[in-house]
Order: structure tokens, then C-alpha cells, then sequence
């Protein structure tokens, strides 16, 4: 379990060899401009559950850790040369209710962007999805298994074939929202005609689809051709050796640099649960920045800052 002083001691770590070079200011706080690392996956939450409720089927007992707010995360990041975060809505945690995200999006200006949930089901979906727009969301997270109501998919191949399902993704192109999947290996087959089909839609696939294993991972490479497909390389600690430097690894990552190109791959360290079983932020940031001797000093940027920046943090266009 993470506590608040256990987040802010490990994000008193150095930063040495953070520093990007070539960087193109983004608009921050108070006039500031903001050009290190961006972390495109992380989760926050609140203690404050009387202002932010939990869903229906959750409890404060699975916060783990108790906390681990906007404040927390930004003290944790800025030691590594992070200056900004795509927030994820947790499902688990707060289902399709985005409010404790829009609230951390308007308190630190231009340090987050938001990834929200909706259900697809609702009858005024165009209507709130718009609004969501309107509020700062730059992505859909999308399930198999939605949070929204617990409702488990039963048929893997067809799980977006629902009408409300690809109503979202119309949408979502209309509004130049970026559709984040989050989904297990035997769900990867489904994107690929979705993709063919949205051909204008952005998507950026999470934690690798989960296609680690070898049967899998073609399935993720085959997404590489549509070009608006992207890869959140995320989530080390859950993957291979699943403790650090990660080593292991770099086969998976390359092969996924390789179909994709740098400029397609999105760093992201899953907080808080990259901070798990003796793994810290450093651990995460540092094989990017460091490590994988095949990345060039232009792929390290692309990986850590230009592409999570060009999906989420420039100005998204009108719908």
C-alpha cells in the first residue's frame, strides 16, 4: 500500500538525464510553459468520497492506496521530468461519473488531460459526449467487462459490434476524441475491423492489449496498419519479470516499436500501481529514457513527450 508519504519520498528522487531538448512549449499555470515527460496513463482518486462518490458497487476499501490524488501524483512525477498526465478514469472506483478528473483537469491547468467513461447506452450519448468535450475530455476509456454496470461481455469477437457500441465510436470520430481501449488478448481481434471501418477514429490501445504472449501479440501488430492506431507502452510491472530494469522486456517493445514506429507509442506508468511490490516511478520512466538500447534520442522523445502530447494536450479540433 502507497501512502501519501511514501509517494512524496519516492518522488523525491533524482532526475538526472530527464532533461528533453527541442522541446515545443505547451501553455501551463500561471503563464508557465510545460515541456518535460508525459505520462499517458495514470489513475487518481480521493478520499473525499462525501464531494466524490464511489459507484454504486464500490468501497473504500478498494482505494489502495487510501489516497492518491491529483496533488500526490504531481509530486510524485515532477522529480522524473514529468509535467503532465493523461488521467484515466477508474472505473472500479467511479464507474462513468468523471468528476473528480474534470475537477483535477480545472484546479492545475494545462497538467492534465482527461480519459472519461460514458455508457454508451444512454439515449442522449451525442449530447453528453459533446459536453464531455466541452468540460476538457480528450479520450473514451472503453471495456469489454463496462465498469458502468458491471455487465460482463460474453462474446469477445463481437463486443463492439453493438449498435450503442459503434454509436460512441462514431462520435467519437465526429468529435476528435481518442478511444482508449483497455482490454485483454483475446479482445484484440475486434479492433481490427472497427479501425478499417473508423478509419478517422484515434486510438490508443492500452498496457500493450495485453498481448505479451506470443499467440497474442500478432494480433496487436496487425493493428499497426491502420494509421490512426496507437500503443500505450505501460504497465511494466505486470508484464515478464514484472520488477525492474524490466530487461525482459525489450523484445515485446521492440517488436511493437518496430510495426508501429516510435511516433505511434504512447509511455505511461499505470499509477498507482506501477508503485506495487518494491516498483517506482523512477523504475518506470528510466526505461524509456534510459534504457532499450534500439531507441534513438528521437524515439525517446516521441515515446515519453511528442506523441501523448499531439493526441491529448494540443488543441483538439471542433466538432
Amino acid at each position: 500500500v502507497l501512502t501519501r508519504g511514501a509517494a512524496i519520498a519516492i518522488g523525491a528522487l533524482g532526475t538526472a538525464g530527464c532533461t528533453l531538448t527541442g522541446a515545443r512549449p505547451t501553455a501551463g499555470a500561471a503563464g508557465n510553459t510545460l515541456t518535460g515527460y508525459v505520462d499517458a496513463h495514470s489513475h487518481v482518486w480521493t478520499p473525499d468520497t462525501a464531494r466524490f462518490s464511489l459507484a454504486r458497487w464500490a468501497t473504500r476499501a478498494q482505494m489502495d492506496p487510501p489516497s492518491f490524488t491529483a496533488e500526490e501524483l504531481l509530486a510524485l512525477a515532477k522529480p522524473h521530468g514529468v509535467d503532465r498526465v493523461v488521467l484515466i478514469q477508474h472505473g472500479p472506483l467511479y464507474g462513468d461519473d468523471n468528476a473528480y478528473l474534470l475537477d483535477c483537469f480545472t484546479r492545475f491547468p494545462g497538467r492534465f488531460a482527461v480519459v472519461a467513461m460514458a455508457d454508451e447506452r444512454r439515449p442522449d450519448l451525442a449530447d453528453h459526449l459533446r459536453e464531455l468535450k466541452r468540460a476538457g475530455v480528450r479520450g473514451l476509456r472503453i471495456v469489454p467487462d463496462r465498469h458502468v454496470d458491471r455487465t460482463p461481455v460474453k462474446d469477445p469477437a463481437r463486443w463492439l459490434e453493438a449498435p450503442a457500441m459503434r454509436a460512441l465510436w462514431s462520435h467519437a470520430t465526429d468529435l476528435g476524441l481518442v478511444i482508449c481501449p483497455l482490454v485483454s488478448a483475446q479482445y484484440l481481434p475486434s479492433l481490427d475491423p472497427m479501425l478499417a471501418e473508423f478509419s478517422a477514429t484515434t486510438v490508443a490501445v492500452d498496457h500493450f492489449g495485453h498481448a505479451e504472449a506470443p499467440d497474442a501479440l500478432p494480433h496487436l501488430l496487425k493493428l499497426a496498419r491502420h494509421p490512426r492506431a496507437h500503443v500505450k507502452v505501460s504497465g511494466f510491472y505486470k508484464f515478464g519479470d514484472r520488477t525492474a530494469p524490466y530487461d525482459d522486456l525489450a523484445p515485446l517493445i521492440r517488436r511493437v516499436a518496430d510495426a508501429f514506429g516510435p511516433t505511434r507509442l504512447l509511455w505511461g506508468s499505470d499509477c498507482p500501481y506501477q508503485l506495487r511490490n518494491g516498483n517506482t516511478y523512477a523504475d518506470a520512466v528510466s526505461l524509456i529514457a534510459r534504457g532499450l538500447d534500439f531507441l534513438t534520442p528521437a524515439d525517446r522523445t516521441a515515446l515519453l513527450r511528442d506523441t501523448a502530447e499531439r493526441l491529448f494536450f494540443r488543441p483538439a479540433r471542433s466538432a
